[in-house]
């Protein structure tokens, strides 16, 4: 190989490239087993507060008093599990420090708790002969000490630079003082700002990174030389805002980093493996052709097509009982009609008619359409509870009925805003490549947009969910959504 350019080109497989730009199976192997050892810590602790609360109670555990006990609370461990999925337990980019941690366990034990004393009631005398009243409340104490204190060890362990890898930086693109910040607040994702090279920087450029706190990462203008600089800061991956086909020193010297056994990304799969979301700024068109393999799709969206028809319905059915309860709240505390409509557009730009149950109050648009904001004085009482819980939107499941919509995908959006939005906002008519969602993942991720700005990061986790959607995603999505009723924080 030469240093030439020229000759460098040619010893080169461009179409190699792109192959190493993805998310490194290593990273993502690296993700699993970080949270398979938190599930399965806990699983572990949970039958070690069963046995501990079985030794304090009787004094001593023999096999029958052990099995008597084993399988039921198998069944309530299971339980439990789902409700810390629910309550973003397992998520690991959600990990806050010590009292957040407290709060968040202590309220999914608590909803535990509440799900094993009716299982128990129910399954009494039916399932099994066992009621055991204390047994539960100490392995719920049990639990929660054990749990809290292994979980503050293992979140100090993954926090640990040790386990980390240790990242460099190329390119002066702004999202990258982001990633730097995110990465130094939340270490347990495994990664370390190591070096950040400015290749073309400028002083403008040089002061992003002053505006985020706690930040102390060596900085370059200059990628010469970029195997030395990663040894030197204990490297083992680069991510670029550069491509490499465009810039050839950069290749050069990324290929020279291969003998170290250093990983490439580039910069928006890195961003999205970090945040959920994709990078409107630092994608082109040509994304949407090299990421949206929407052909691969099919056999999903047809079982995805299907799921919608058979939960709408299930759903329809189960909550039309309380119908007549909630037309007679909104109809005698606010003057109006009990359903709301509204133009909406949907997939390929496809207006439909969205219902609601109508949670403003009567004419709460007189001067023209207007962003829902937080606390918004048009919401009646009523309505402010309808919305926590996801009460309004009964009547969307007669739009996913008709395959307007989808119970998962993008809010829909109303036509003036689409109009508004799209002179503004880089490739927001992207988001109706999909049907719009009752829920979804920028719905679960941010909450309701106020302004042109919380639109763009809306769009963001759209098009991460467009990208990225399949029947896992789907079932993150719906235990998030399900956390945040319980949480009471719809809007």
């Amino acid at each position: 190989m030469t240093d030439k350019g020229g000759d460098l080109q040619k010893t080169i497989n461009y179409a190699k490239i792109p192959a190493i730009c993805k998310e490194l199976p290593m990273d993502r192997a690296n993700r699993r087993m970080r949270t398979t050892i938190l599930v399965i810590g806990d699983i572990v602790w949970l039958y070690l507060a069963l046995f501990a609360t079985l030794q304090l109670r009787y004094g001593a555990v023999d096999a029958t008093l052990w099995w008597e006990h084993f399988g039921p609370f198998t069944i309530v461990f299971a339980l439990w599990l789902v409700v810390f999925t629910v309550s973003r337990l397992y998520d690991l980019s959600a990990s806050g420090g010590r009292t957040d941690l407290g709060f968040r366990l202590f309220g999914a034990l608590l909803a535990s708790g509440t799900i094993a004393a009716a299982f128990f009631y129910l399954g009494h005398n039916r399932l099994f002969t066992l009621r055991p009243q204390k047994v539960l409340a100490l392995v719920l104490v049990a639990s929660f000490v054990a749990l809290y204190v292994w979980r503050l060890l293992l979140l100090t362990a993954l926090r640990s630079q040790a386990l980390s890898r240790r990242v460099v930086f190329v390119g002066i693109q702004p999202i990258i003082p982001q990633l730097i910040a995110e990465l130094v607040a939340k270490p347990q994702l495994g990664f370390t700002p190591a070096a950040w090279i400015k290749v073309n920087g400028n002083a403008a450029q040089n002061i992003e990174i002053s505006k985020f706190r706690n930040i102390d990462v060596p900085t370059y203008h200059e990628v010469t030389g970029l195997p030395d600089l990663c040894q030197r800061h204990g490297a083992d991956l680069i991510v670029s805002g550069i491509s490499p086909r465009q810039h050839t020193t950069l290749l050069k010297e990324l290929v020279a980093c291969l003998p170290l056994r250093i990983d490439f990304s580039d910069l928006s799969t890195f961003y999205e493996r970090i945040t959920g979301k994709v990078p409107v700024d630092a994608i082109e068109q040509v994304w949407f052709l090299e990421n949206l393999q929407e052909g691969t799709k099919r056999p999903y969206e047809s079982i995805k097509w299907i799921t919608d028809l058979a939960l709408a319905a299930v759903l329809l059915a189960l909550t039309l009982p309380i119908l007549p309860l909630l037309y007679i709240l909104v109809r005698f505390t606010s003057p109006g009609p009990f359903l709301f409509k509204q133009t909406r557009v949907g997939q390929a730009g496809r207006k439909f008619t969205a219902m609601k149950i109508r949670t403003m109050v009567v004419d709460a648009e007189k001067h023209g359409p207007q962003w829902a904001s937080h606390n918004d004085a048009r919401v009646t009482t009523v309505g402010r509870f309808l919305r926590q819980i996801r009460l309004d939107e009964i009547p969307q499941l007669v739009n996913v009925l008709r395959s307007e919509m989808s119970l998962i995908g993008p809010r829909p959006e109303r036509p003036e805003f689409i109009e508004q939005l799209k002179q503004s906002i880089p490739f927001y008519e992207e988001r109706l490549l999909v049907k719009p969602g009752l829920t979804g993942w920028a719905q679960v991720n941010f909450p309701y947009g106020a302004s042109v700005q919380d639109a763009l990061e809306k769009l963001q986790y759209d098009l991460f969910y467009i990208k990225h959607r399949s029947l896992g995603l789907d079932l993150s999505i719906v235990l998030r959504t399900i956390g945040t009723m319980l949480a009471h924080s719809g809007r």
